[in-house]
């Protein structure tokens, strides 16, 4: 969602402690603006802790070392894991990144069927189970603390009867054997990190997705949460709308040198980290607006060129209004690295101050 460079690695390479209320799911990993900052970070964090009997006991890799190596990796493409609906821009751009891996060298295949069937409710009766637990008091008590549609989930997840839970213990053990020896054909396996690019704050569900819930419209990621393989996400493009786009690389057990040397690879021969989605101004200028007038009942409507600011308040304060808002936006937009061309336009609508900004990216 945010175009950064995510990896969560191997299950125990980085120890955990307190126990978590899911330790058998729980991955951690850095988030970072690049490969060698992630090599960096991980390198430090990693490691065997008596705190933790998951944790992994062999010496940490070299992360860093690893990236320098123009190793060529037989990979796996799959566009649907066998099961996942991703948006039709989401297979344009990873199409096109794989084909960008493949001019690097890489041999490349397309397996479109991982999985015999979407594993979210191994998912579910496991994370939500220890969760749920974690917090059955509050659940029973005070349901009002959780939201709603977590509410729900974990409700269904305490539920489980013994034998149902343990019936999807042995059919996570299941998946594991599947990915090892999917694994002895194949040194990585891509594919998109999300079925879709980031959607409305606030919003449960993406709008394309409405048969889904807060964790199965993911579709992508939490097979290998189950499995406990590392899995990284790097920016594969950009959408229409100037939203980054993911691509999931993951390795074999405790192979993240493999993930972090092909994701170099990528990093250095088909991104630009200077280039940021065009929109990120809307923030800014939402949030600065919102404690530079504290005392206003402030609306605001936004798409990718367009920003509206309503005020609920009488008309005679516009042209204060409008000089704030040039300010900002003038100071906010000069800070960037690209240039934008905007236009404010202040009306009275129904005796509330309302400032538009059109705001267009000159290339």
């Amino acid at each position: 969602l945010t175009g950064l460079y995510g990896i969560k690695a191997n299950f125990g390479r980085v120890p955990v402690y307190p126990v978590s209320a899911t330790p058998t799911l729980a991955h951690v990993g850095p988030l970072c603006r690049n490969v060698e900052d992630a090599c960096t970070v991980l390198k430090i964090i990693s490691g065997s802790d008596w705190k933790d009997p998951f944790s992994v006991s062999e010496n940490v890799p070299d992360f860093r070392a690893s990236i320098n190596k123009n190793k060529k990796f037989k990979i796996a493409w799959s566009p649907t894991l066998g099961y996942a609906k991703p948006e039709k821009e989401v297979l344009e751009k990873l199409n096109l990144a794989i084909k960008n891996i493949e001019s690097l060298g890489h041999q490349v295949e397309l397996v479109d069927k991982i999985f015999d069937k979407d594993p979210v409710d191994l998912w579910n009766a496991e994370f939500y189970a220890g969760v749920g637990t974690k917090l059955k008091q509050i659940i029973e008590n005070n349901p009002d603390l959780i939201d709603p549609p977590i509410l729900e989930v974990l409700k269904i997840a305490i539920t489980q009867e013994m034998g149902s839970y343990y019936g999807s213990v042995f059919e996570r053990y299941a998946l594991r054997e599947k990915m090892r020896v999917f694994f002895e054909k194949y040194d990585l396996l891509i594919t998109p990190t999300l079925p879709c690019s980031a959607f409305k704050a606030a919003q449960n569900v993406p709008e394309n997705f409405p048969d889904r819930n807060i964790v199965s419209w993911v579709y992508y990621t939490y097979p290998f949460n189950l499995t406990g393989q590392p899995a990284a996400s790097i920016n594969a493009g950009f959408s229409k709308n100037n939203l980054p786009i993911g691509m999931q690389i993951v390795s074999n057990t405790n192979k993240e040198i493999d993930i972090l040397n092909l994701s170099k690879q990528f990093e250095d021969n088909f991104l630009d980290l200077n280039i940021k989605p065009k929109i990120y101004w809307v923030f800014y200028i939402t949030q600065e607006y919102k404690c530079l007038i504290k005392t206003r009942n402030i609306n605001f409507k936004m798409n990718n060129n367009f920003l509206r600011i309503k005020f609920n308040d009488a008309g005679d304060e516009s042209a204060s209004h409008t000089l704030k808002a040039y300010h900002l936006i003038d100071n906010l937009l000069k800070k960037g690295d690209q240039k934008y061309k905007y236009k404010i336009d202040v009306k009275d609508i129904k005796g509330n101050t309302v400032v538009d900004i059109f705001i267009k990216y000159k290339n």
